[in-house]
């Protein structure tokens, strides 16, 4: 998953989606829609966010890490909007987030 700290460049969309989203939909194919999900994210930990961040506060940047971090993340998300991913879940992967999101889909398709 691409770190939240930059814009999507042709190396996240050529060797991180296309393949994703191809081996998605053969499945979906195979075994069903109802059985696949294409679950993706922006990576909101680790120091390239931390370095980024910091370089951005020394330019000026009066935000938060977080702040910082989704408005990265809504960008990566609408440049990924016109490559027609199919049904592709594109989520912030922090904590509080992600437990959200995994608990929703736990209860949804496993604990029926």
């Amino acid at each position: 998953m691409p770190y939240g700290n930059k814009s999507l460049h042709f190396g996240h969309i050529g060797g991180l989606f296309v393949h994703a989203d191809v081996y998605a939909r053969f499945l979906r194919d195979r075994i069903g829609t109802e059985n696949v999900i294409f679950v993706s994210g922006t990576d909101c930990y680790g120091s390239p966010i931390e370095a980024s961040f910091k370089n951005e506060k020394d330019k000026g940047y009066n935000g938060t890490i977080e702040s910082y971090v989704m408005k990265n993340h809504k960008h990566q998300k609408e440049t990924l909007r016109p490559m027609r991913l199919s049904r592709i879940y594109m989520r912030p992967l922090h904590l509080e987030g992600q437990v959200r999101f995994t608990r929703h889909y736990l209860m949804k398709y496993l604990l029926l």
